[in-house]
């Protein structure tokens, strides 16, 4: 859960945020993620929605501050999603193969920040190529605000994500609103959509959420 210190975002303000609770031996939670280090500095994220059939790895570095106070910076290197089984899991329905992998990017989103904090990190910075960037429906949506910069490097896209209280609220409004359109969106759907209605009977909504609160 994502624990605020304020509810009034300033630019600026250092961000603090409760790591996920760790799942007693003899559970499977529908969403799971490690930390693994990989090296001096060098991390990868195992995000994994066994619910859905998701996953994939997120390599980190940390690039720490040049001078004594000043903060580190993260660098992610966001891969394909590997959603091929999820597809057809789903029936490659559009409606719920968008729900689902917003709530999957949600998640993800959540640990980047978590470990961010738990690094001392002031910048996030995520490469990713072109067309998974267009898929990232989390990043397009959350990310519009001032500061943040989206550019071209290589064959990479680029987003520079500024870490202070101001992003974490932001993204927590974010997650709070996209929750509730999701559970709208999908009690309008199953009057119509079988898919949906059988979807609904299997995974709550609960499986779905952010997990987040101020």
């Amino acid at each position: 859960m994502l624990k605020l210190v304020s509810s009034n975002p300033e630019p600026g303000a250092q961000s603090y945020i409760q790591p996920q609770k760790i799942a007693q031996p003899n559970e499977r939670p529908p969403f799971t993620s490690e930390v693994l280090l990989q090296g001096r500095n060098l991390y990868l994220i195992r995000a994994q929605d066994f619910s859905h059939y998701l996953e994939c790895d997120l390599v980190l570095e940390v690039e720490e501050g040049q001078h004594e106070n000043e903060p580190n910076r993260v660098i992610c290197h966001f891969p394909k999603i590997e959603d091929e089984q999820m597809s057809s899991f789903i029936s490659e329905d559009e409606t719920l193969y968008d729900i689902i992998m917003l709530g999957f990017q949600m998640r993800v989103f959540k640990q980047l920040l978590v470990f961010c904090t738990t690094h001392y990190a002031a910048t996030l910075t995520i490469y990713t190529d072109d067309v998974q960037a267009d898929s990232l429906i989390i990043y397009r949506d959350v990310l519009n605000f001032e500061n943040q910069t989206l550019a071209q490097n290589g064959d990479s896209t680029e987003i520079i994500i500024p870490l202070n209280q101001y992003t974490v609220d932001i993204f927590v409004n974010f997650m709070n609103q996209a929750t509730l359109e999701l559970q709208q969106t999908l009690w309008q759907g199953q009057r119509t959509n079988s898919l949906i209605q059988h979807y609904l009977k299997s995974h709550p909504f609960g499986k779905i959420q952010g997990e987040v609160s101020a």
